[in-house]
């Protein structure tokens, strides 16, 4: 048996205090004469015995209780039986270092540094030289470590991923580490949406897997879900919308937060929002496209202490109008095809011609060629249609 605070065990000296009070309880008594105490006496003998007895009993339980309070407070454990349990395993910890781990415990640290402090004293108490550390970072050399005397800096060196492993690509990691039994410890804020037990596809018998589940403080989040356009197509001197997906999964009610949307670095668009707790919203932000240039646009909110869903990245894809030309042979213009094309100005540039008509260098800025019951083929048409078809 080994204990945790062995420096309390001084405190043992304390037993002498019982020890000291029963002694001073032994007092000689003091003798008074009288005429007839013969029946007194034999009184007194019965008392002066279950007296002793009593005196020793109340002294044995001072004792263990003193005994008993100082060894809980040592924290005693057998450390042998514990080792031995684990001498041919090996031992996989798993720090979850996802964007969730970023939030805060009671006493003001991330979880990500608190999981560290627990992989660490993990290792001090199980003393076995077959330790791995498995992280997100599925591409990373870190990823998978092989410990030996380096697990301290191979723990701090953990940093924030963005990625997300989850159970079955947990276990499949930790089934390739070796074929012999494992243990598998999971240190994480086990996410709803990550750790899923009824999603588990495959069961390895030979990994027996031990969680711990680590709190963060409650707090107040606002999380940006999602966008998206009033638009599928985006054409230049269009007015569009984007929309906004706000969730606030907090138990309090937020006012007055500012949303910002920002096209290709600048702002563009800012707007004061109110959300209820536990509620979802839809903020539109109107626009107007003067350009035809790629957007890369960020929109955000500024809430703490959860940072990393306050910004959401997405690009637009402006898009030109496509030039169409149908070239026709003799007869009429094909009227399925020119209703199709000629409704839509905004998106095509849509025009018919007849084979005979043919300007082909006009033909070399064209997008799509509609041949439509051509039965001869000259060269230059030959030559424009492998032009386009390059582009």
């Amino acid at each position: 048996m080994k204990f945790q605070n062995p420096q309390l065990l001084y405190a043992l000296f304390a037993i002498a205090i019982p020890i000291i009070i029963h002694f001073f309880n032994l007092r000689k008594r003091t003798n008074i004469r009288f005429s007839n105490i013969k029946f007194i006496k034999s009184i007194d003998k019965i008392k002066g015995f279950k007296n002793k007895v009593k005196n020793i009993l109340i002294l044995f339980c001072r004792i263990l209780a003193l005994l008993f309070l100082i060894i809980s407070f040592c924290k005693p454990f057998i450390p042998n039986n514990l080792n031995s349990k684990y001498k041919n395993k090996d031992i996989i910890i798993y720090i979850d270092n996802s964007l969730s781990m970023n939030a805060l415990d009671d006493n003001g640290y991330s979880l990500l540094e608190v999981a560290k402090k627990r992989a660490n004293s993990l290792i001090k108490s199980l003393k076995n030289d077959n330790f791995w550390i498995i992280t997100n970072d599925i591409n990373s050399a870190r990823s998978i470590n092989n410990l030996n005397n380096s697990s301290v800096e191979v723990i701090e060196k953990i940093n924030f991923s963005a990625y997300n492993l989850n159970l079955n690509q947990l276990i499949s990691k930790t089934s390739i580490i070796s074929n012999k039994k494992k243990e598998l410890y999971i240190i994480s804020d086990m996410q709803k949406n990550v750790f899923n037990f009824s999603n588990i596809k495959e069961i390895d018998t030979s990994i027996n897997i031990k969680i711990i589940k680590l709190k963060n403080e409650i707090t107040n989040n606002i999380s940006i879900d999602s966008c998206w356009s009033s638009h599928p197509i985006l054409l230049k001197d269009q007015d569009f919308s984007i929309f906004v997906k706000l969730s606030n999964v907090g138990d309090k009610n937020i006012n007055n937060k500012n949303l910002i949307l920002s096209l290709n670095g600048r702002q563009k668009s800012q707007q004061l929002f109110n959300i209820n707790k536990n509620e979802s919203k839809i903020i539109k932000l109107d626009l107007f496209n003067n350009d035809n240039q790629l957007k890369e646009g960020v929109i955000e909110i500024e809430d703490y202490p959860i940072i990393f869903d306050n910004k959401l990245f997405f690009t637009i894809n402006n898009i030109s109008k496509i030039n169409i030309v149908a070239i026709n042979d003799q007869g009429n213009f094909n009227k399925y095809i020119s209703t199709l094309f000629m409704t839509d100005t905004l998106l095509y540039n849509f025009k018919n011609i007849h084979q005979d008509n043919i300007s082909y260098q006009n033909l070399n800025d064209k997008n799509v060629l509609i041949l439509n019951e051509i039965n001869n083929f000259s060269t230059e048409l030959l030559e424009s249609c492998f032009k386009i078809a390059k582009k």
